[in-house]
């Protein structure tokens, strides 16, 4: 065999993306994609999904992602991809989003012709058509309810990680089972998108992976088994929604060891799933001895092409929303943070450990209003985008706006926020006195004050979960500007690195398809450092102390206000 490859798949809201690498070196060799909208327009889907008239309940077709496989591994035939050389394959899908398998499901699996496309033989393979997704928000009922029976939003995140939130599976689960409960006859399986991919990859159910797992508010991460509490307010919720309903007790206890079956136990990320189908090997040309990594969601695949594998190691995306990912060793105590912000994970790349995710609606968008609205009587029509991040730059770091901003602390919420919970869109400024203030005397301080605020929030609620950074690895489109890059270093305390190429969830599948591979070989867990040595980092920021003293002592101030800001808004 020439050099042995390795594919990462990712099935997002958006199309179906592939990365090709050398499972050796672990170069991208080629990419590859199938956009929804553009290639399936049968389905008719906007932006690859269907909004209902509620307008809360968002789904897409199971059929299209169906199809988008055979799609794809076409085009990387057509592309002279020689896929006789691939040695592993993983998935990354949308977190979250659920498949019912029909009764029929698993024989269709097992006996899928490589002369007929899968479109064709799946047909009749699920018993729910059209797949709730993560940008679905129709099952706010559910949810309080799921944290009513479990006794708090903070016990439903001391068990899972999160509190009850509408995309998480449980709920979605429960929803279509009230409302159809014939499923209950009708359903041999439930998947999470990933382990959907999955299984038609290797013609058998595959189990869903303990990190993807983390986001159905179902998986009990200390024992890494399915919850028997989460599975019983599932079921609960699955044959009533109504207070003064009388539900027959075993009945509930049936349906939540139904529930248990459906999903199969769950696995640790590392695993092998099998090897590919004979379908893929006979239509597409794959090596029979390929390996199908156990999937996990997209968020964990992220995780995994950031290579952040140790504790203090702390990505952060700034891109339309604002992202952070950590890894730390210990299952952070709801005591410490509110279970309404983050995520927590089982680790993707060792199971011993969990991952962290924050999220900001807030990002490039609100810091380009900052930007328009402080500096636009300077810009003219020929102004570049590039000449505008210019003076915001030189703005940021004028000597009218050190450090610490001479006291002044500002909070830009263009969005609605997630990360402190912001219900409006609303902005609040604040002199070194504490007192509100109507605008900053000058746009240098404004501008200072859209990037320390972001940057102070992301240490604060870090902080909260437990942890604390020492090396940031960058990514997304804001990561091109080193000045903001140095408030992050600054405030962080922390060196900052930035990927020289991109990364993504499909090429954090392809890594975790290599993992995957040498664990196998191994017979035992290898840590994912010692496989994955890719590098592409580059050191762009160090702290300065000086810097990093401002901010420790500006930090109290800065949750104090923001503390005052979030209670304006609850009732």
């Amino acid at each position: 065999m020439s050099k042995p490859l390795a594919i990462g798949l990712d099935l997002s809201t958006q199309g179906l993306k592939c990365v090709v690498i050398d499972a050796n070196t672990l170069q991208v060799q080629s990419e590859h994609a199938v956009s929804y909208s553009q290639q399936l327009g049968k389905y008719q889907v906007s932006d690859g999904v269907h909004r209902h008239t509620d307008g809360v309940t968002i789904t897409q077709p199971v059929l299209m992602f169906v199809e988008a496989i055979d799609l794809v591994m076409n085009d990387m035939k057509q592309a002279g991809v020689p896929l006789k050389n691939v040695v592993a394959i993983s998935v990354s899908g949308q977190q979250h989003a659920s498949v019912f398998w029909s009764n029929d499901a698993e024989s269709i699996l097992s006996s899928l012709n490589a002369s007929d496309p899968l479109v064709r033989q799946l047909e009749t393979a699920f018993s729910v058509t059209n797949s709730p997704i993560w940008m679905d928000s129709s099952t706010s009922l559910q949810c309080r309810r799921f944290e009513q029976l479990l006794g708090s939003p903070e016990a439903v995140a001391d068990i899972t990680g999160s509190r009850a939130f509408e995309r998480f599976t449980a709920h979605q689960i429960s929803k279509l089972i009230y409302n159809n409960p014939n499923l209950l006859e009708q359903t041999s399986r439930i998947s999470l998108a990933s382990s959907f991919v999955t299984s038609i990859l290797v013609g058998a159910f595959a189990a869903i992976d303990y990190s993807d797992g983390s986001g159905m508010n179902l998986l009990d991460l200390r024992s890494k088994q399915w919850s028997e509490s989460c599975l019983l307010a599932c079921a609960r919720n699955c044959l009533s929604m109504k207070e003064d309903d009388v539900v027959d007790e075993s009945k509930v206890r049936e349906t939540a060891a139904w529930l248990q079956t459906r999903l199969g136990d769950p696995r640790p990320s590392y695993e092998v799933a099998g090897k590919v189908s004979p379908y893929f090997i006979q239509k597409f040309g794959f090596n029979p001895e390929c390996r199908v990594a156990l999937a996990s969601g997209d968020n964990p695949c992220t995780l995994a092409s950031m290579q952040l594998q140790k504790d203090g190691d702390v990505c952060i995306s700034l891109g339309t929303s604002d992202t952070v990912f950590a890894v730390t060793p210990e299952l952070p105590s709801t005591a410490s943070r509110n279970p309404s912000e983050g995520h927590v994970f089982i680790n993707p790349v060792d199971p011993s450990s969990f991952m962290v995710m924050l999220c900001y609606k807030n990002g490039s968008l609100t810091r380009e209003k900052v930007r328009d609205s402080a500096l636009g009587a300077q810009f003219k029509v020929t102004t570049t985008s590039s000449e505008k991040w210019k003076l915001f730059n030189d703005h940021l770091v004028s000597e009218l706006a050190p450090p610490g901003n001479n006291g002044h602390i500002g909070f830009y919420f263009e969005f609605p926020e997630i990360t402190p919970h912001i219900p409006i869109s609303t902005t609040k400024r604040f002199g070194p006195d504490d007192c509100e203030v109507e605008k900053f005397p000058t746009a240098n301080v404004d501008i200072r004050a859209v990037i320390e605020s972001t940057a102070l929030s992301a240490k604060s609620h870090m902080q909260r979960v437990g942890v604390h950074s020492r090396n940031i690895h960058a990514t997304g489109g804001g990561s091109v500007n080193d000045e903001i890059l140095q408030i992050y270093a600054d405030v962080l305390s922390s060196d900052v690195w930035r990927f020289t190429s991109s990364g993504g969830a499909a090429l954090g599948a392809a890594y975790r398809a290599v993992h995957s591979l040498r664990c196998a070989e191994a017979n035992q867990f290898v840590p994912f450092g010692t496989v994955i040595t890719n590098g592409g980092l580059e050191l762009v920021r160090r702290p300065s102390a000086a810097a990093t003293s401002v901010y420790d002592a500006m930090l109290s101030r800065y949750v104090s206000l923001e503390n005052r800001v979030c209670s304006s808004f609850s009732s």
